[in-house]
């Protein structure tokens, strides 16, 4: 019985302490980073080609980010993918700005889409939401910083739900940079 206990609790530790890659690379075709929390130990090193982060324990709530600076996803691309889930960096021009009007206290007002911007890979300025093929709605919550006619570089997620008249799933902005 001694050697029964003995051998499932090295067999865990064995488990729980082998470590796992949880840097840079990914499986899937154009991964191009997965960031994982760890439980247990996490060192940053160069391990194996590419790794850059290795988990001795549990590696958790994993993310994959697709396409980098030196390979960008287009929005012609997501677009027409039309993936239902993932992490992608893509750049364009901030062709419109939509902030939710505030509610006086008392009022009945209508709801409204969440705060957003459209992109596009042309810098021309947008009225509505009839979109093209270049043109991508983008949800945020603060969009202190955002200039209209400006190009940025976006790292978005691809939500696993639809609020509007597109043919792709919402994408929330997880953060951006100007392009000088």
């Amino acid at each position: 019985m001694k050697k029964i206990i003995l051998t499932i609790i090295i067999l865990a530790l064995v488990i729980f302490f082998w470590p796992k890659y949880n840097g840079s690379g990914g499986s899937a075709v154009d991964a191009k980073n997965t960031q994982c929390q760890c439980i247990g130990i996490q060192k940053d090193w160069v391990a194996i080609g590419s790794w850059k982060s290795t988990c001795y324990g549990i590696p958790i709530d994993c993310q994959t980010t697709y396409g980098t600076r030196d390979h960008l996803t287009t929005i012609s691309e997501i677009k027409n993918t039309k993936p239902t889930t993932g992490n992608f960096i893509v750049e364009g021009y901030v062709v419109k700005i939509y902030t939710c009007p505030s509610c006086p206290p008392g009022a009945q007002c209508k709801p409204c889409m969440k705060n957003n911007i459209i992109i596009s890979t042309n810098n021309n300025l947008l009225e509505t939401y009839d979109l093209s093929d270049n043109e991508l709605i983008l949800f945020i919550n603060d969009l202190e910083g955002l200039e209209l006619g400006k190009k940025y570089e976006f790292s978005i997620n691809i939500l696993d739900y639809k609020s509007t008249l597109e043919n792709i799933n919402d994408i929330k902005i997880a953060g951006w940079n100007p392009i000088e």
